[in-house]
């Protein structure tokens, strides 16, 4: 009996637990644009030469096309929620970008002999 009944309700609380289930969508959207800057991030640290950049490029032109889609939905939400949370996710978000600009600059280095 208490196996049935565990069952019939695991799938309820499997929804229940997923962790992010009732965050904002604003939340959400200023979440995946981080976990996107960092994905790229990942991406530009893996530039060696200029053959590793070649090879970067078509996944940093798809996280880009998928950064700008993240931010058109961020826009349309309106400018509150926008700014809203922005303001919460500050810090996560311009350490994102402080990441991002440093590995782009070592990509250019390795990839182009760029000065440091």
């Amino acid at each position: 009996m208490f196996g049935s009944t565990l069952r019939r309700t695991s799938p309820l609380l499997l929804v229940l637990l997923i962790p992010g289930c009732g965050a904002r969508t604003e939340d959400r959207l200023y979440k995946e644009q981080v976990t996107v800057m960092n994905q790229m991030s990942d991406t530009f640290e893996k530039v060696t030469d200029k053959a590793s950049f070649d090879q970067a490029a078509t996944k940093i032109a798809e996280l880009q096309k998928k950064m700008g889609d993240l931010g058109q939905k961020l826009i349309e939400l309106g400018p509150e929620k926008l700014e809203a949370a922005k303001a919460k996710h500050a810090a996560e978000f311009d350490q994102a970008v402080t990441r991002l600009a440093g590995a782009k600059k070592k990509a250019a280095e390795a990839a182009f002999g760029v000065p440091k």
